[in-house]
């Protein structure tokens, strides 16, 4: 598809539909002036909304996409039901995100790591230092020692080690403030590893003054500029760790943010040493670093970090950005609510296999990258200096600021996608799409951009780019994604000769289906006529240990549904793919110790082999054509395996449809080849329905009702693609985002998003503090949920030792509880109060605070005046009134501001005009939350109120027809409005699994519009 990087990009048509938002002040103006096409972004290509124009992203969505636009086996993050209804409790998604967990571990190097996936890079920084805070062996310590240069993320708490003072102090509460130690830069000119002193751990791990005073002296060398920066950091850490002030070190193995900083694994063993001996956590921030931006999948396993002789693992690692959710590696366990979206644990997952299996391909960039880069230098050399890079990452220095903001603000004109670092850093982003043609044009229009800087230069002109089709991805995966819908609606499945219409179209589209080739699916018979030949190609293509046995042919075509294609060009077999039965293949390394290994639904991948010179396409074409085939034939899931590394490209088309590692077998292939070890895993070829939730509503607002296949089709590009909320948009997003914020009053509709319910308290807090400081203390009632992934949101919730200043205040049972109101109207009346939290109805209990009680509880805020906040979580849908969708509504009781989290990886603040700051970059993360999570929520809420009646009917028979199946048992009593509430007593046997207990005999009651229906269908008629 022809389009052009052009100089008018800034120009865009689209950008109206980010006007019309920011004059209404709905959010703030922080999106990039155009709207994205994601289904034709491709590769390294963002491609415009209705302009023939695209971006080269040279960012990579700020190192959020490790495989680039589209690609292939990131379709498989939609082949999981649990990603489109965010079905936390499947089998398939527990599963899921075990192997997830399992690759980090193996890539982490220690199998005893705790793992725990949380919404963004942020929290999962929070959720680190909240380990080492509960842990820390002196309650004095209560800061974090961090390094100049860092950035961590901008959660309240995490801002604070952050170095940048545009960025901190003006949310910066002094006594929450981080400790800064030097961060010791490598020249990156030479950026060869510092050679180790003798005694260099020995040194840091003394604890004695007067004999580590003794070993500095022997070791200090005055002409070794980058030995001494490195020791006055770690003397620096070293006494700051002696004074008892630090409860973690939190540090980047490469400052990004901060400049494009390198340093030595000499100084970080040496930083490694002072945590083991002081016993304080080292925490890795590898948040933007992890998931191969270098050459090691952590950057810090290029270290070779050590303790007493063995290699030695950091207490904590945190990662994100590729991972697509914020991931914590610990070595002690994480209590928090792991509330992610599925969709985000399958996307992560795919991006971590795929990077793993073609690390070769990320040293091939790099060296394609320095040639390139040095040249650039030599060409521009009064402009830029500093090249320096390593795997997918690479930078350069401007040789002032101002040409740094020059080069940023020209970056579009020349269709380049990269940032700033620091004050002087231009760094970039690359992911596995970049080949030698992308990397080529990217420095051609640096070369370009970098002359414009000069006083006679040129302006751009367009240059036509080529962007690849993904049309033939989007074509198959909807096809499979509208089968498995049908089956799971109990429609006419698809049959054998759908198939083979399907084979022959996708072969005519790679024009490969000539009249000299010919598709076969074989019967028993016709394999007897072939099964020499298809013998003959094991030989032809593989070497011995690969080949299949000719017994596996022959088990697949004894049963009495085999699965076999065919594919003949003139006599001659380029293609083939063979699967059958799992439990004919019991003796296969992995089938035995599989759980599903006696199912009779369950079918083996016993072989897909394509001809070398017909590679390409035709290996995913006829996998593809095998699931179709699978889901014809009755069987529910696939099974196989992969030979780590050597089989790659299959092992990503089988994640193009769904596939996971269910056994990691080592050293499984009998051979001396360098990679044996084999990835065993399974694929659910149809969806099973979902398991009925009556307590999940919250969490999955989305059912198998909204799911139809006009939805599917228009949101599987966001199920595929995730951008960087922060700067750009798609089309989808400013309809789904200007539908939700007019859920909510007039009053409150200037909005921020965010990826969780305790980010979106972290922005409402810090808008507040930029109107009311100094003022610091936080009102809730007791018991009161805000969220526990991030210390703000834990000291609010009244989860451990509080970080924040909060004051809890008993919850007034009833409008006249008088001395109830006396501790609140003395608490409000203090001029230190940021604000009152309060949740009117418990997302934990689902019991609802008092209509009368929050009137007058709003009154004395207003008297006060002191902002008033709610969590609207468990209160939209109708349930805490008829009235209004969410309590906000209700005008008696509207409050100030609101946060709400709206399932999967999205919340959303809202405020008062005046309490909202509209600045842009001011509250941004870089995800603000995810483009298919807002979707979601966006079309249950329209289904909602187009049919407000039907919906309180709905309700209404709901919340009766549960009443009266409790009241057969005769022991449990509920409280419900609108069809959420609360059971309290014995449930009935049949009850007893579709709620969730909050405490002894306390059941929480939150279901969805569709677990309503289901819920109806199965017990109204007895």
């Amino acid at each position: 598809m022809a389009s052009k990087l052009n100089d008018s990009i800034e120009h865009l048509t689209s950008q109206g539909r980010l006007n019309e938002l920011y004059a209404r002040e709905l959010i703030p103006a922080d999106k990039k002036p155009f709207v994205i096409d994601l289904e034709k972004s491709s590769g390294v290509y963002l491609a415009v909304q209705d302009d023939d124009v695209v971006l080269l992203d040279a960012a990579s969505q700020i190192a959020t996409l490790g495989l680039g636009f589209n690609h292939s086996a990131m379709f498989g993050a939609a082949q999981h039901l649990s990603s489109w209804i965010d079905d936390g409790q499947s089998s398939d998604f527990r599963d899921l995100q075990a192997a997830y967990a399992d690759l980090m571990r193996r890539k982490l190097g220690s199998t005893s790591h705790h793992v725990s996936f949380c919404n963004s890079g942020a929290e999962a920084i929070e959720q680190a230092l909240a380990i080492c805070f509960e842990r820390r062996q002196h309650k004095s310590a209560r800061r974090v020692l961090a390094f100049v240069g860092a950035f961590h993320g901008r959660t309240k708490f995490v801002l604070e080690t952050t170095w940048s003072p545009e960025k901190r102090e003006p949310f910066s509460w002094t006594e929450q403030a981080a400790i800064f130690a030097p961060y010791p830069e490598i020249d990156c000119a030479d950026p060869s590893q510092a050679i180790v002193p003798d005694n260099w751990i020995g040194l840091w791990s003394e604890r004695d003054d007067s004999t580590f005073l003794a070993r500095l002296t022997q070791i200090q060398n005055g002409n070794d500029a980058l030995l001494s920066s490195e020791i006055e950091s770690l003397r620096v850490v070293r006494q700051t760790l002696a004074d008892k002030r630090a409860f973690a070190i939190l540090i980047e193995p490469m400052q990004c943010e901060g400049g494009e900083r390198y340093s030595s694994g000499r100084f970080h063993q040496g930083l490694a040493t002072l945590a083991q001996s002081f016993v304080v956590p080292l925490i890795y921030d590898e948040i933007q670093t992890g998931f191969h931006l270098g050459r090691s999948f952590f950057w810090h396993r290029q270290f070779g970090l050590s303790s007493k002789g063995e290699s030695w693992v950091p207490d904590i690692v945190v990662t994100a950005k590729k991972a697509q959710v914020g991931v914590v590696l610990s070595r002690w366990p994480i209590s928090s609510i792991q509330q992610v979206a599925p969709v985000s644990i399958a996307r992560g997952y795919i991006q971590a296999s795929i990077l793993d299996q073609f690390s070769d391909a990320i040293e091939q960039i790099e060296s394609m990258v320095a040639e390139q880069l040095n040249a650039l230098i030599s060409r521009h050399a009064n402009l830029i200096h500093r090249p320096r890079g390593q795997g997918l990452a690479f930078a350069i220095d401007f040789v002032d600021a101002s040409l740094q903001k020059r080069a940023i603000a020209a970056r579009f004109r020349f269709g380049l996608v990269f940032y700033p670092a620091g004050d002087r850093a231009a760094r970039f982003r690359l992911n596995l799409s970049f080949d030698k043609d992308a990397i080529t044009l990217l420095f051609e229009q640096l070369d370009k951009l970098l002359g414009s800087l000069n006083a006679d230069a040129h302006p751009p002109t367009e240059r036509p780019v080529e962007l690849p089709s993904v049309e033939h991805h989007y074509e198959f995966h909807r096809q499979l994604l509208v089968e498995k819908l049908s089956l799971l609606h109990s429609r006419t499945s698809i049959n054998p000769d759908d198939v083979q219409r399907l084979l022959e179209k996708q072969l005519r589209q790679i024009d490969l289906l000539k009249p000299e080739i010919t598709v076969h699916l074989l019967d028993r018979t016709e394999y007897k006529n072939f099964r020499e030949r298809i013998l003959q190609v094991q030989v032809d293509v593989y070497e011995p240990a690969r080949q299949t046995p000719g017994e596996d042919f022959d088990l697949v075509f004894a049963s009495d549904r085999p699965l076999g294609i065919v594919i003949e060009k003139a006599g001659q077999i380029i293609g083939m793919a063979f699967a059958g039965p799992l439990k004919s293949f019991a003796e296969v390394h992995g089938v035995a110790t599989d759980p599903h290994r006696d199912d009779p639904n369950a079918a083996y991948m016993v072989d897909v082999t394509v001809t070398i010179l017909h590679r390409g396409r035709l290996g995913r074409i006829l996998k593809q054509a095998v699931s179709m085939l699978a889901i014809a034939q009755g069987y529910r899931t696939i099974h196989g395996r992969n030979r780590d590394k050597i089989a790659r490209g299959m092992w990503a088309i089988n994640l193009s449809l769904g596939s996971f590692v269910t056994q990691y077998l080592e050293n499984d292939y009998d051979d001396q080849d360098a990679h044996r070890d084999c990835l065993y895993y399974r694929c659910a070829a149809i969806w099973e329905p979902p398991t009925l939730n009556l307590s999940n509503g919250i969490e999955s607002p989305f059912g198998l009702d909204e799911l139809t296949e006009e939805f599917v089709k228009r949101n599987l590009p966001a199920a595929v693609n995730k951008l960087t909320l922060s700067n750009f948009v798609d089309e989808r997003f400013v309809a789904d985002l200007q539908s939700v914020v007019e859920l909510f009053p007039p009053e409150l509709q200037h909005a921020y998003l965010a990826s969780s319910l305790s980010e979106a308290v972290d922005k409402a807090v810090k808008s507040l503090w930029l109107s009311r400081a100094p003022r610091k203390r936080m009102l809730t009632f007791r018991g009161h949920f805000f969220g526990d992934s991030t210390l703000l949101s834990r000291s609010l919730s009244g989860i451990g030792e509080p970080l924040f200043e909060v004051q809890f205040i008993e919850e007034p049972g009833y409008a006249d509880d008088i001395e109830s109101f006396d501790e609140l109207r003395s608490a409000l009346r203090s001029d230190e109060v940021l604000a009152f939290f309060v949740e009117p109805i418990s997302q934990r209990t689902m019991r609802a605070v008092d209509r009368q009680t929050l009137a007058k509880v709003r009154d004395l805020c207003a008297e006060f005046e002191v902002p008033l906040v709610y969590n609207e979580t468990a209160s939209m849908f109708f349930r805490y009134s008829e009235d209004a969708f969410s309590t906000s509504g209700i005008v008696s009781v509207m409050p100030d501001a609101a946060i709400a989290y709206l399932g999967g990886q999205q919340a959303i603040a809202l405020m008062r005009r005046s309490l909202f700051a509209a600045e842009p970059l001011k509250l941004i993360s870089t995800w603000d939350g995810d483009g298919f999570s807002l979707a979601k929520f966006a079309e249950v809420a329209r289904v909602v109120m187009s049919d407000q009646a039907g919906f309180r009917r709905l309700a209404e028979d709901f919340g009766r027809v549960l009443t009266e199946r409790l009241s057969r048992g005769g022991s449990a009593s509920c409280g419900l409005r609108s069809g959420a509430g609360w059971i309290e007593g014995d449930l009935p046997k049949d009850l007893e699994l579709l709620f969730a207990q909050v405490s002894k005999n306390v059941w929480r009651v939150c279901p969805s519009a569709w677990a309503m229906r289901v819920f109806l269908r199965r017990f109204s008629n007895g």
